[in-house]
């Protein structure tokens, strides 16, 4: 008998656990309304596309490359580093002491990307990651939004339909 409420509580316990990881990873804004962004010890915050669009725009033109080929394209958004500072996430006054931080991008299919907060500093290396809204001067489908991290040599932190942005 205790082993089958032990086992039972053990089943529920990891349904429970795996239920909340999963929904932690990919739960997010839905139909293209906007990402949650993230940091401990700190309100989240979501923004939608329309503020995602009121924020300065950079458009680049990269090249995209994966197992389907090559892809070149110009795309435009707000630059990953303005997101997160108009989102209070981050203190451009207090740079010294975040820099040490990571920026995980989550898409809505669970994939993830991670970079550097210092790779994407105006003060330190100033690599113009974008968050993409538009790509040849078209709306993404959906209102969908794109992690575009220019000059790699692969696209595998090209994350689609990002929905959370979360600094650790």
């Amino acid at each position: 008998m205790r082993y089958r409420v032990a086992a039972a509580l053990a089943v529920l316990l990891l349904g429970l656990v795996a239920g909340r990881a999963a929904s932690s990873q990919t739960a997010g804004p839905a139909g293209g309304a906007g990402v949650v962004v993230e940091r401990t010890a700190i309100t989240s915050r979501t923004l939608s596309v329309v503020a995602l669009a009121a924020l300065p725009q950079v458009t680049r033109v990269v090249r995209l490359r994966s197992g389907h080929g090559d892809d070149t394209a110009r795309w435009s958004g707000p630059l990953l580093w303005d997101v997160l500072t108009a989102s209070g996430m981050v203190d451009p006054a207090k740079l010294p002491g975040q820099v040490r931080r990571v920026v995980r991008v989550t898409g809505a299919d669970g994939y993830a990307a991670v970079l550097a907060l210092a790779e994407i500093s105006p003060d330190f290396a100033a690599r113009p990651v974008l968050l993409a809204l538009r790509r040849e001067d078209q709306p993404l489908p959906d209102g969908e939004i794109r992690l575009i991290v220019p000059d790699e040599r692969r696209a595998g932190r090209s994350v689609r339909g990002v929905v959370r942005i979360a600094i650790e």
